[in-house]
């Protein structure tokens, strides 16, 4: 099993070491093999190299369906005109998404990357607020399938490629069905489940303490019995079911204009999304059930110091070491 820490190309976090071999003292610090890269703001840097690389993340778009299907009341309904579709994408047809993730595949040819990372889900900026959803897991799924199957012929060296979960419509790893219905529809046979374990506990909002989450997680896991399609773990968690709760309750105004949307409904994927470490004693046991192959330390930090930290806290928990709990 590989380990991995999350990394992206950009100003964020680029800065944060002085040179390449800077870049591999820190990480290596911790026990980990390399990292798992994004695509950034950065164009061209010389911290992350060919041999750091182990994954690479594609991007995300969070609301595309409606793009692929030409969904014109969709469209406009996210947007507001098609000339911030444009702005936003680069173009107003499908084919602008294939461009992207072909664009998205030759910066990740360049880093000859053992996986990629592929996230299956669908969601508009306010449908991310009020969970009611215009299209369905099943439509989610069908629609990546296409998308998907149109990509695969550009990816770099027979990567294996892995589907990640989230807790939107599409891939949420809650029904065994729908996961293998994504899986036999891919045409590209080096496939497999990046398993995102804090996108999971946002699947069930009544989680309020990590031994209810990891319950919880052995539960969906019980649900198929061969876990052997699960190939990566992105480790994290985030409790915020009460948080999400409220605002169901009780939504918080949305703007009119996309953009100024687009901003506040950032931070609330964040309240909900944090990724922070899974500091509990049966964690170390719940990665031996799932044997990955990669196993992704996906955590979220403000600066290096907090990073190291957390990276720090993470794997005495992995070596079976819990301060916490004696």
């Amino acid at each position: 099993m590989k380990k991995l820490m999350n990394i992206t190309t950009s100003h964020f976090d680029i800065p944060r070491y002085r040179d390449n071999l800077d870049l591999k003292h820190f990480y290596r610090s911790f026990g980990l093999d390399g990292v798992e890269v994004m695509e950034g703001s950065v164009e061209s840097q010389d911290i992350i190299r060919e041999d750091d690389v182990t994954g690479v993340h594609l991007a995300f778009f969070p609301c595309w369906v409606r793009l692929w299907r030409g969904d014109e009341a969709a469209i406009l309904d996210e947007y507001g005109s098609w000339d911030v579709c444009r702005e936003v994408y680069g173009g107003d047809t499908g084919e602008t998404l294939l461009k992207a993730y072909g664009k998205n595949l030759s910066f990740a040819a360049g880093l000859l990357p053992e996986y990629l990372v592929f996230h299956i889900s669908d969601a508009s900026t306010r449908e991310s607020v009020h969970r009611r959803y215009r299209y369905t897991d099943e439509e989610v799924i069908d629609a990546s399938v296409e998308l998907v199957n149109r990509i695969t012929p550009e990816i770099p060296g027979g990567a294996l490629l892995l589907f990640e979960n989230l807790w939107w419509p599409g891939l949420r790893l809650t029904r065994p069905d729908l996961t293998f219905r994504l899986l036999r529809g891919i045409e590209y046979k080096n496939t497999g489940v990046m398993f995102d374990i804090g996108h999971l506990l946002h699947t069930n909002t009544a989680l309020k303490t990590l031994d209810k989450a990891l319950a919880y997680v052995h539960s969906i896991l019980d649900l198929y019995g061969d876990i052997s399609f699960i190939k990566g773990v992105h480790l994290h968690q985030s409790l915020s079911g009460e948080y999400v709760e409220g605002i169901l309750k009780n939504p918080f105004p949305v703007e009119e204009d996309y953009f100024r949307r687009f901003g506040d409904i950032h931070q609330h994927i964040y309240r909900i999304d944090s990724h922070e470490p899974f500091l509990h004693p049966g964690v170390a046991g719940l990665i031996d059930r799932i044997s990955p192959e990669y196993l992704v330390l996906e955590l979220i930090s403000k600066t290096r110091e907090e990073h190291a930290e957390s990276l720090a806290r993470q794997m005495e928990y992995l070596r079976g070491q819990c301060p916490e709990h004696g």
